[in-house]
């Protein structure tokens, strides 16, 4: 049971976030010395509140369940690839989460041998893949790529049941 953003942030480093099962018992703030990894276990947000100044995996490959997030930092020009508020890529479950959020892709960081953007997927939820059910989504995104760029209210490429979005894309 984790009560503050600092223990999270201890308990993810202490077990790698592998098959670690998480439950908060209070809202939390996770500040600028957090830093998104993979997740590989369960995180209950127990329907409590979470604030941060980033996004809050990089990629899920657990399930991730019921809480609230908001990123209270526009996320913008967004490295190359997948972007999302609660994980770029999501291999795992998303579940009864309400996600805040703006991200902004430009994709200036890197190009295809002709000069073209590489693709970029971008979503609130998450910027591809897994299943998502029982979400919702409030913000904007945006992906301004020249090549396969995908911007999704909730996600792309994924399995999306139940779920709402008030996103502008």
């Amino acid at each position: 049971v984790v009560s503050t953003g600092a223990e999270l942030m201890s308990v993810l480093e202490l077990y790698n976030a592998e098959g670690v099962h998480i439950k908060l018992d209070n809202d939390i703030t996770l500040d600028e010395t957090y830093v998104p990894t993979s997740f590989y276990g369960v995180f209950d947000g127990d329907f409590h509140k979470i604030t941060a100044v980033t996004q809050f995996f990089t990629t899920n490959d657990g399930t991730l369940k019921n809480f609230y997030y908001t990123d209270t930092v526009d996320r913008i020009d967004v490295p190359i690839g997948s972007a999302g508020i609660i994980c770029d890529v999501n291999k795992g479950l998303v579940s009864g989460v309400i996600a805040t959020g703006n991200i902004d892709c430009e994709c200036t960081h890197g190009t295809y041998s002709d000069g073209e953007s590489y693709a970029t997927n971008v979503g609130i939820i998450a910027g591809e893949g897994g299943t998502i059910i029982n979400c919702a989504a409030f913000g904007s995104v945006r992906a301004d790529c020249c090549y396969g760029a995908e911007a999704g209210g909730i996600s792309t490429y994924s399995t999306v049941i139940n779920s709402y979005a008030a996103v502008e894309v």
